[in-house]
């Protein structure tokens, strides 16, 4: 099929709409003319003029050396998203100048302002990936990702301040995340309903600490309105067989989402119920809700637990790296309740061994 071409200045309408969506590909392709006239225009700065023609050789004529040209012109100009894009494509290289290179890379990224790369930033400082373990630049960057608009750091943020020191204005204030890293993204989405148990496992430990609730609704009042789901979007949640782990899991969903505290109750339980079945993806929910709950050595140990069986069972998975930040958070509670973490490690390890999702490899 050959792929119809639109005037110039329709292009740069769409880029322009597309600035802030982090994808260049209008799904269109350009003349030489136009390549011309764009190149005149990126050589002066435009970085919307850059983005089409590096969306040009990248999409319509899958020309990867050119691709990398353009790209490293928008990364010149300033482009953060364009870093991140470098890093991507250098961090797989096998040679140590390069790999070195493409840290650089994706800490301009997160000096642009680019909350994926802040995001990345931040685990690798907890998780001592590629860099010597940090948890203080780790959190830096964890802030600024979450500032970002980042939803993946607004969830992390609200843990690492839970464990931190449960104080009634940590609490308000992880609670404040967590509903903002529900609003931008669509509710119904695998990050969306994470985003709303955590909301609710936060919302009951409110309670128990007697926090009124106005004063989480005071702390939420100005967010944004909630994301609209993206038209003709896949639906992001599983599909599942009634009596199943995955049908369970989702009910827990349901339960959570009443907003009382018999329904965070009942969906923790069935939650936990999925993962007692090996369903991998409640293991990776009921790892984070149970962190967020726990308060003592022993709920911290079957916290550790169930992230160390979620690295065990898909250690290149989103939900390995989630287990990997939830281990960290993990030690960083034990400090703040004065556990000796050889404690925890210990008896976590000991789950770990006793748990028929290990003995059923």
């Amino acid at each position: 099929m050959t792929k119809e071409k639109m005037p110039l200045y329709i292009l740069l309408f769409i880029v322009l709409l597309l600035g802030g969506c982090n994808t260049y590909n209008t799904g269109t392709c350009l003349s030489d003319k136009e390549i011309k006239e764009l190149t005149a225009k990126a050589e002066k700065g435009d970085l919307n003029a850059a983005r089409l023609i590096e969306s040009h050789y990248m999409f319509c004529v899958e020309d990867p050396k050119m691709a990398r040209v353009w790209t490293e012109k928008l990364a010149s100009l300033g482009d953060a998203e364009a870093w991140y894009h470098l890093y991507s494509d250098d961090r797989s290289s096998n040679d140590a100048n390069t790999k070195k290179k493409a840290f650089a890379e994706l800490v301009k990224s997160g000096e642009g302002g680019y909350g994926f790369a802040q995001m990345t930033l931040a685990t690798k400082y907890f998780t001592g990936d590629e860099v010597n373990k940090d948890h203080a630049q780790g959190e830096v960057w964890l802030r600024r990702a979450a500032q970002a608009g980042n939803s993946d750091a607004m969830r992390s943020m609200s843990i690492l301040l839970l464990v931190k020191e449960r104080t009634k204005n940590s609490i308000i204030e992880a609670y404040r995340l967590s509903r903002h890293a529900q609003r931008v993204v669509d509710e119904q989405s695998v990050a969306g309903q994470s985003a709303m148990r955590q909301a609710e496992t936060i919302r009951l430990v409110a309670r128990k600490s007697r926090i009124p609730e106005k004063a989480l609704e005071a702390a939420t009042a100005k967010l944004p309105a909630q994301k609209e789901p993206k038209a003709n979007a896949s639906p992001e949640r599983f599909t599942a067989t009634s009596g199943s782990p995955r049908a369970n899991a989702e009910l827990a969903d349901r339960q959570y989402a009443a907003g009382t505290k018999e329904g965070v109750v009942a969906g923790e339980g069935l939650l936990k119920s999925a993962a007692l079945a090996c369903d991998k993806y409640a293991m990776s929910d009921f790892a984070t809700v149970s962190l967020l709950s726990a308060t003592t050595g022993k709920s911290l140990a079957e916290a550790q637990s169930w992230a160390k069986l979620v690295i065990l069972d898909a250690p290149a998975s989103y939900m390995a790296t989630d287990a990997r930040m939830n281990m960290e958070f993990i030690s960083i509670a034990a400090k703040s309740l004065g556990i000796p973490q050889a404690t925890i490690s210990e008896e976590a390890d000991n789950l770990v061994a006793q748990s028929n999702c290990r003995k059923s490899k």
